[in-house]
C-alpha cells in the first residue's frame, strides 16, 4: 500500500481567485502568488493518484491566518474525505495562533477529519507563543488519538517559497 502523507488541495473558489486570498495571508501569497504554483482540487488529486498508483492521500488545506478561509478550506477537506473515503484521509489545517483554533479543530474532528496538519510557519521561526499554541492542538490530538503534522524548515537544502529564514 502506498500513502502520500502530504497533499494540499483547494476548492475551485480559492484556485480560481487566489489573489482574493492574499490580503493578510503573506505565507499563502509567498507560495502561490506565482501563477505557475500549482493548486489542485480533490478530483485532480484522485486522477494523479490513479496515474501514480497511490492508494491513499492525507489531504489538508493551508494554515490560514483568517479563520473564515480556514473553515472554507477545511469544509472542502471534509467534503472530499466523505466523497472519497477509500482514497482520502482528511486533516484539519489552520493557524494555531487563531483564537478559534481549538473550536475549529473540534468542529473538524466531529465532521470526520482524522488529524491536524500540516501546521506551518513558513515565514517565522517557532517562538514561545507558537509552542504554547502547538501544545493545545497536540492535546486535542492526544485526546482523540489522532496524528499531528508539523512542517519544519531546515537551514540547509534548496530555497523555496515559504521557507523561513534560519
Amino acid at each position: 500500500m502506498i500513502i502520500d502523507v502530504h497533499t494540499h488541495i483547494f476548492p475551485e473558489e480559492i484556485i480560481n481567485n487566489r489573489e482574493k486570498f492574499f490580503k493578510g495571508e503573506n505565507e499563502f501569497k509567498s507560495i502561490y502568488e506565482n501563477s505557475n504554483a500549482k493548486m489542485i482540487t480533490a478530483e485532480q488529486l484522485i486522477s494523479q493518484m490513479n496515474e501514480n498508483n497511490i492508494d491513499y492521500s492525507v489531504i489538508f488545506g493551508f494554515p490560514w491566518n483568517n479563520i473564515k478561509y480556514a473553515k472554507l478550506n477545511n469544509d472542502y477537506i471534509i467534503e472530499a474525505a466523505k466523497k472519497y473515503p477509500n482514497r482520502f484521509i482528511g486533516f484539519c489545517c489552520l493557524n494555531p495562533l487563531s483564537q478559534k483554533a481549538i473550536y475549529e479543530v473540534e468542529r473538524c474532528f466531529s465532521c470526520g477529519l482524522k488529524g491536524v496538519g500540516e501546521i506551518a510557519f513558513y515565514l517565522n521561526d517557532i517562538h514561545k507563543e507558537i509552542v504554547g499554541s502547538l501544545k493545545d492542538l497536540m492535546g486535542i490530538c492526544n485526546k482523540y488519538d489522532y496524528p499531528f503534522m508539523l512542517h519544519t524548515n531546515e537551514p540547509v537544502g534548496h530555497e523555496y517559497p515559504g521557507k523561513a529564514d534560519m
